[in-house]
């Protein structure tokens, strides 16, 4: 397709004017959000007290990563099977169980905590974005860049928003405000 402004803009329109691509555009946006608003302030409160952390340790726990990119690998074959709603569901239930388990005291369960946020995220976010280029009529790439523009846009805001939360509130009003970015994509997916 030639390169025009007015081309872009009408596929950008036309995209956003599709329910089920709007839905998975907010879902990049909440959920790489709450990913990265966890992940980007872990390591201050596992250096606090009490669990007092040095930076080596703090560093290893982000192997969770490891086991996100295995679900995401598996999310696939799931949605084959149960279909990509579902398993957006089932990513999304997993990272409000992790998030539950970061709001202990408890260095093991804030550990199967991050794993757990890991893997649902990773196969919730491998879901989604699959669905991107087969529910665009058209311009399907640029579907795709509207989808990763809102990803990293919500890395960016509500990693922003949960340091303003950490550094203000505490730990727990993070939780708390990752739980609600959380809990409105699992609204979403009953639309979608």
């Amino acid at each position: 397709q030639a390169l025009s402004l007015r081309g872009l803009m009408g596929n950008f329109a036309m995209h956003l004017k599709t329910p089920a691509l709007r839905t998975s555009f907010a879902l990049a946006f909440l959920l790489m959000g709450s990913f990265v608003a966890v992940f980007n302030y872990i390591g201050f409160r596992l250096a606090a007290p009490p669990f007092g952390l040095s930076s080596t340790v703090i560093g290893l726990l982000f192997t969770v990563y490891l086991l996100g990119s295995y679900s995401a690998s598996k999310a696939g074959s799931m949605v084959d099977r149960i279909g990509a709603r579902r398993v957006v569901q089932i990513g999304i239930g997993a990272m409000l169980l992790g998030i539950a388990a970061l709001a202990t005291s408890s260095l093991p369960i804030v550990v199967l905590g991050l794993a757990l946020l890991a893997v649902g995220f990773f196969a919730a976010h491998a879901a989604a974005s699959g669905q991107v280029g087969l529910r665009a009529e058209g311009a399907k790439a640029q579907a795709a860049s509207l989808y990763l523009c809102a990803y990293y846009l919500g890395s960016g805001v509500l990693g922003y928003a949960g340091g303003a939360l950490w550094e203000h509130a505490g730990w727990l009003a993070l939780m708390a405000g990752v739980t609600a970015a959380v809990l409105i994509s699992a609204a979403l997916t009953r639309r979608w």
